[in-house]
């Protein structure tokens, strides 16, 4: 995790739960080294601007898409500066009938019988 502050911040900080100090330290160690598991948790929960590495292509088959879905982040700093990063925008899904189809078939009972039959027209 990459960590950036202006020098016109505090150098300690205090991280409270519930109306009670759990940690205090400088700004480096509590960002870079927090001692307490409240304090990990969240920093941990601070979500990366960074991209996860892609994942290897599947072979199963695709069986659902859906419109327009999109994800932006939003950081705002202390000061009430808003950042933010758009991960995904006018992400586009749509269901696969054949694939969809193709993988109901796979599976044996009425429900997906009565379900191929209404498709299938």
């Amino acid at each position: 995790m990459t960590w950036a502050w202006s020098p016109k911040l505090p150098t300690r900080v205090a991280v409270m739960r519930h109306g009670r100090l759990v940690e205090t330290g400088t700004l480096d160690t509590i960002l870079r080294a927090p001692t307490m598991e409240y304090t990990r948790n969240l920093l941990s929960a601070v979500p990366s601007l960074v991209p996860r590495a892609p994942r290897p292509k599947s072979t199963e088959p695709v069986v659902l898409e859906a419109n327009e879905l999109g994800k932006v982040y939003r950081e705002r700093s202390l000061f009430g500066r808003v950042r933010e990063v758009a991960a995904a925008q006018d992400v586009t899904l749509n269901p696969c009938a054949r694939a969809a189809r193709s993988a109901l078939s796979a599976k044996a009972g009425p429900a997906n019988r009565r379900w191929r039959a209404a498709s299938s027209g």
